[in-house]
């Protein structure tokens, strides 16, 4: 808090990684792009471990897809592979896995979060939060002229189909994203002192913690991890009694 403004942070339980079978010819070092084979991006990375002696330098090789690096070594998968259905005909192995996760694009968070620091009301918050890249967060927040609400924000995925938390094809491109959503679009709750959230009698105060913003204001097309919103109930439950 400041001297005009409170708020606290959460995380929003908003879906921002995704994993993709591969199909590659490794022989060529190229994997399949849904329209053509493209060789795959690699890269050396240098790795300092601590141990007793001092440390020591491992240097491993990064191979990346337009999705994001092949992480199947890291998977450490056992039984039937994923995405076994997609291997490379002759191979006998399951196609590889990349990841795509919001984390690796450009942007960062820190800036905006000291933005919100500033902030002299929730305006102005809400302005800083528009640029906020990583984790996504929900942001409930109030400021001393009764300005006060919910905002999701962070570089969300704009999906044309759900991944459901399972791999999906590659070569498909009908599973990329499209970009980020737009700040305008993401899910928000808004009180203000001119506004009454609700017919009389409604709850004057928003309670989330476990749960989502309410369907009905998610138009955004979000896709969630489950969230019980048990907590959440608890936390109405509570206020509806120290308001009775």
């Amino acid at each position: 808090r400041n001297l005009e403004l409170a708020w606290a942070a959460i995380p929003a339980g908003a879906v921002t990684v995704d994993l993709y079978t591969e199909t590659l010819r490794e022989s060529e070092g190229t994997y399949h792009d849904g329209s053509r084979w493209t060789p795959l991006e690699v890269r050396q990375e240098r790795i300092r471990i601590r141990q007793a002696s001092g440390y020591r330098e491992e240097e491993i090789q990064i191979r990346s897809t337009r999705h994001g690096p092949l992480v199947d070594d890291l998977l450490n998968r056992s039984g039937p592979a994923l995405g076994s259905e997609h291997a490379v005909s002759g191979t006998g192995s399951a196609s590889p896995v990349s990841l795509a996760w919001t984390g690796h694009r450009a942007g960062d968070g820190l800036s905006a979060l000291l933005a919100v620091a500033r902030a002299p009301d929730a305006a102005a918050l809400r302005q800083a939060l528009a640029g906020h890249h990583e984790p996504v967060v929900a942001v409930v927040y109030a400021d001393s002229a009764g300005d006060a609400g919910i905002q999701l924000a962070g570089w969300v995925p704009k999906r044309t189909l759900p991944s459901s938390l399972v791999p999906v094809p590659g070569r498909m491109r009908i599973y990329d994203w499209r970009g980020a959503i737009a700040f305008e679009r993401m899910p928000s709750i808004r009180f203000d002192a001119s506004n009454s959230p609700g017919a009389p009698g409604d709850p004057q105060w928003i309670a989330f913690s476990d749960g989502v913003i309410e369907d009905g204001l998610n138009t955004s097309a979000i896709e969630w991890l489950w969230r019980p919103g048990d907590r959440t109930r608890r936390l109405e439950q509570s206020l509806a009694k120290l308001v009775e």
